[in-house]
């Protein structure tokens, strides 16, 4: 984090903003800070407000005229005349009720004979507030006010995977007592999607203000939140006023605009998004921010269901962090960082990855250090041979900075141009001799195979008493085809093997390197599917942001197995895409044996 005042970086269309963060003579402060990908910008001089918020690269989701926050700052309204606004917008706090502003005041007298409600008290939206950093965290303590009697400290914390934190403490300086409310208000622009969550429809209380330039704001109740619907304006109204009163079913929101997302709702999802929204593809890849300490409550590592991997011994997550997404497109250090971040916090010890992900796992070694002795850390070979299964061993360690590997799978078995020999393999120059000395040397602690296809290959190797797991495609469309689920797993688990799951909601087409998964719809039970498999004990699954990452969290903590009843239909449903959809669903992964 940059919290040092700095020439600042944001991405931003107005040409206006061309200053550095000192703000120069003749402007504001404008205090700048960042870490990861979030970036935040604070006008300390003008009521410590947050004008800017937004991932880089993807503009500001605050509403704030930045026209404004390099005026001189004589220009800022005269706090002693307290008649002039100016909207700088942003995210501020502010005391309620309004009608309290000035009546527990003798500064202005006509202000307070009238009742006046408006404007809020501007030593507190206006007045300069003193900073305090420290580490990833600034400290904002405004002026006491004289109109409102009370004194504001904002503590704003930048956490990791690009999350913030916002804390207001509003303290009383008069001696008499009083009870204020605290408002936080968040100005968003009027193309964002806002999702609230729901307890009761008939709790709505709207207050419209309708002339002939202003009307409505079209909205919907979708799935249990409320929305405005901005997509849906009638052509030709510059201006709409909508006020509603909505009781909450959690005190928490979610909103959208363009490539940034603030998601303090834990329930509301990437899927829910997809379903309610035709801007899916602005969030595709966009880590989010999160306002929430609910998240961090529901979320405790403790929290998150594990398995025992069969005889290897070690209890997994139920869900894993799968690498191989991240060379679907090439992924930033600090994007993978954000995921796998994002999964041990929430109780994922569980990572997959492979030497031919190129460049991963070199991206991975810094990031798993510092957690090291917290994860089950998996790698592969794809080397026949036992010099270059050793030569892979000691390559994947040293790139992932460790000197264990908890797991190592020879790398989809079903690959004849990669292993064409299995009578080969387990000889005295074969790969798993490598990999049996690698574990009595206490280098490895199991050994696995992975694969897609040809079931029958792997009996081979399973029939040599050194497999510890394996770890296969398992999906409700894939068992009609490559059927590993009765052709290889009940013989496993007569032998106390472990069992992994993979590619449960899709996977990349080997061919024409295209992206299929089940519909959003199936994304519960897809994982629900694998996951009620007898013996299996985790499912690894590639996630793109935190994200993907809450909702397998969201997933796997709720998790029911699939009744009777409901593993048919699933079957069936399966069957289905197999029949409509062979190119995919039969044929992704070559031949079936």
């Amino acid at each position: 984090m940059k919290s040092i005042y700095s020439k600042l970086l944001f991405s931003i269309s107005i040409a206006l903003f061309l200053l550095s963060c000192t703000g120069g003579l003749d402007s504001y402060k404008l205090l700048c800070l960042e870490r990861d990908e979030l970036e935040l910008a604070i006008l300390p001089d003008v009521g410590g407000r947050i004008v800017y918020l937004g991932l880089k690269g993807h503009g500001n989701i605050l509403k704030s005229d930045s026209s404004l926050w390099i005026e001189h700052p004589s220009q800022k309204p005269d706090m002693n005349t307290v008649h002039d606004y100016k909207p700088y917008w942003g995210y501020m706090v502010w005391p309620s009720p309004m009608d309290e502003w000035w009546r527990r005041q003798d500064l202005y007298p006509d202000k307070k004979a009238n009742g006046d409600r408006w404007p809020p008290d501007p030593y507190l939206i206006y007045g300069e507030f003193a900073i305090e950093i420290e580490a990833h965290q600034v400290v904002l303590t405004g002026p006491k006010s004289p109109l409102t009697g009370v004194q504001f400290t904002h503590t704003i914390e930048l956490l990791a995977s690009n999350r913030v934190r916002f804390h207001s403490r509003l303290t009383n300086i008069r001696n008499d007592t009083v009870s204020w409310g605290i408002w936080t208000n968040m100005q968003l622009h009027g193309a964002s999607r806002c999702y609230v969550p729901m307890r009761n429809a008939d709790t709505l209380w709207f207050k419209q203000n309708v002339t002939s330039e202003q009307d409505s704001i079209p909205y919907a109740l979708l799935d249990g939140y409320f929305t405005f619907l901005p997509e849906n304006v009638q052509a030709g109204k510059t201006s709409y006023m909508t006020k509603v009163c909505i009781h909450p079913g959690e005190p928490w929101l979610t909103a959208f605009k363009a490539n940034n997302v603030i998601n303090g709702d834990k329930k509301m999802n990437r899927r829910t998004f997809l379903k309610n929204s035709a801007g899916s593809a602005a969030l595709l890849a966009v880590p989010h921010m999160i306002n929430s300490k609910k998240a961090s409550a529901e979320n405790k590592s403790s929290d998150m269901p594990q398995a025992m991997l069969g005889r290897i011994g070690k209890k997994v997550s139920r869900f894993g962090v799968g690498c191989g997404i991240f060379i679907a497109r090439e992924f930033s250090a600090q994007e993978i960082a954000t995921v796998v971040e994002t999964a041990l916090e929430v109780g994922v010890n569980y990572i997959d990855t492979a030497p031919n992900y190129p460049g991963v796992q070199k991206k991975l070694g810094p990031i798993i250090k510092p957690y090291r002795d917290q994860i089950f850390l998996v790698s592969k070979i794809e080397e026949a041979t036992y010099d270059g299964a050793w030569s892979q061993i000691k390559k994947s360690m040293q790139e992932m900075q460790t000197d264990f590997l908890d797991l190592v799978f020879f790398h989809s078995f079903g690959d004849t141009n990669r292993w064409p020999d299995t009578s080969w393999i387990i000889g005295k120059e074969g790969a798993l001799t490598a990999l049996i000395e690698a574990k009595k040397q206490g280098v490895i602690g199991g050994i696995g195979i992975s694969g897609h296809n040809r079931p029958s290959r792997f009996l081979g190797l399973i029939n040599t008493g050194e497999i510890d797991v394996l770890m296969n495609v398992a999906n409700f469309a894939m068992q009609h085809t490559y059927g590993f689920e009765t052709k290889v797993w009940p013989r496993a688990r007569a032998l106390n093997m472990g069992l992994v799951a993979m590619k449960v909601l899709g996977g990349v087409h080997p061919v024409t390197n295209k992206e299929f998964r089940f519909h959003i719809d199936e994304y519960d039970n897809a994982i629900r599917y694998a996951l009620s498999i007898p013996g299996v004990a985790t499912a690894v699954i590639g996630m793109r942001d935190p994200f993907e990452v809450e909702e397998a969290v969201a997933t796997v903590k709720s998790l029911q197995p699939l009744s009777e009843s409901e593993m048919a239909d699933l079957t069936q449903k399966g069957l289905a895409l197999v029949q409509q959809q062979p190119s995919i669903w039969r044929e992704a992964w070559g031949p079936e044996d």
